[in-house]
């Protein structure tokens, strides 16, 4: 609580309390004594009947109180349910500041609470309750996160069975790894119809099913006149091999060749998906998909993008948990340096 925000309710606070609490009193007195004249404090609602200066002399209902800076009030003329409107939006403030209670103009406050045996906390005190209820709160927070991450843990396990296409990286690669080619030679004529003929052999053996041949086939033509195709088409004898690492490896390098290959980027795209990388899989579908459209890859694309999905908002809900622990740890911070300035104060 800034002393100069808080200031107005407080001073309305200071004034309401002495004036319900002279109220109280003088209407104790008078009930005590002969009655006064009927026009003469009938009720608080209604005003004096008597010059200022009769109930200046009154010490019943229509008596005068006088406040600190010599402000008066005629309790009579009060309005008692407006004065406890005030009383609550002032505690209210102080409720929601609680340190507020040792400003040194609370005083006679901390005393009138006292008459009453409250016993007041310090504010030493105060900052090691906030703290104990912070404990308490990440306790609870504690049990109800591990809860939740076993809860996680076993959605993640369930999702492990039903992505059966995954495969651990290290799995993924082939060894020996296969020929990238000569980037440095220059294919004569005769390279390129040479590679122009085994290529039709590739494709056939990748047709009948014998993607081992296919791929010593699809080498040797890297080796004799390499192109971005033939590296898109060895990396997707890969695929079918279960060996994504080495079909990401070959896309890769015919996307070097030629940035506009369709194939190479649905080639990358199904490697990533084969090793879980959701996210970035499906960022190469799009891609191919767009240079290229092809149902068989947009069912793909559809399946792979539900995995995504669920990556991308574990993050954002890692990263909103982060960023809420950090606004907390701010907020602790400045809880601190408010206690320090009340204590500087106070000194």
């Amino acid at each position: 609580g800034h002393p100069e925000i808080m200031g107005k309710p407080l001073l309305l606070l200071i004034s309401v309390c002495l004036a319900v609490g002279a109220a109280a009193t003088s209407a104790s007195a008078a009930s005590l004594r002969a009655p006064a004249p009927a026009r003469v404090g009938d009720s608080l609602g209604k005003s004096c009947s008597q010059p200022r200066a009769g109930c200046e002399g009154n010490e019943g209902a229509g008596g005068v109180m006088r406040l600190r800076g010599g402000v008066e009030y005629y309790e009579e003329r009060m309005d008692l349910d407006a004065a406890v409107k005030a009383m609550k939006q002032a505690i209210g403030i102080l409720k929601k500041n609680k340190d507020a209670i040792w400003r040194y103009d609370m005083q006679f406050f901390r005393e009138y609470l006292e008459s009453f045996g409250a016993k007041i906390p310090t504010l030493e005190e105060m900052a090691e309750a906030r703290e104990a209820e912070m404990e308490d709160g990440k306790t609870d927070t504690t049990d109800e996160q591990d809860h939740h991450k076993q809860s996680e843990e076993e959605e993640e396990e369930e999702e492990m069975l039903d992505e059966g296409d995954v495969v651990a990286e290290e799995e993924g690669d082939v060894d020996p790894k296969p020929d990238m080619g000569d980037s440095t030679k220059e294919p004569t004529d005769e390279d390129f119809a040479a590679a122009g003929e085994m290529k039709v052999k590739a494709s056939e053996q990748a047709a009948s099913g014998d993607v081992e041949a296919a791929i010593a086939t699809y080498t040797d033509i890297v080796n004799l006149a390499p192109s971005a195709m033939v590296f898109a088409s060895r990396g997707d004898c890969f695929l079918r091999m279960r060996k994504p690492v080495a079909a990401i490896r070959d896309a890769v390098r015919a996307l070097e060749m030629n940035p506009d290959s369709a194939k190479a980027f649905k080639v990358k795209g199904k490697g990533e998906a084969m090793l879980g990388r959701w996210v970035a899989a499906v960022h190469d579908l799009n891609t191919g998909q767009s240079i290229d459209f092809d149902e068989a890859t947009s069912e793909l694309h559809h399946k792979v993008k539900e995995h995504s999905d669920r990556v991308l908002a574990k993050e954002a809900k890692k990263r909103a948990k982060e960023l809420a622990k950090e606004a907390k740890e701010k907020e602790k911070e400045l809880q601190r340096r408010k206690e320090e300035a009340i204590k500087v104060r106070l000194a």
